[in-house]
């Protein structure tokens, strides 16, 4: 019993890194996509200033 405890917790950690480790890559994603729109926006603006 004890070692099919273990083995439930060592699944359950596993699960857990794996779901942080995807989360972190999602977050990293979105703020690559922010950043360009970012610079999508600058450069907008600059086009839009120099049409004026």
């Amino acid at each position: 019993m004890k070692k099919l405890h273990e083995l439930a917790q060592n699944q359950l950690f596993e699960l857990r890194a794996q779901s942080e480790e995807e989360r972190a890559a999602k977050q990293a994603e979105a703020n690559l996509l922010m950043d360009e729109v970012e610079r999508a926006q600058t450069m907008l603006l600059g086009l839009e200033r120099e049409k004026v």
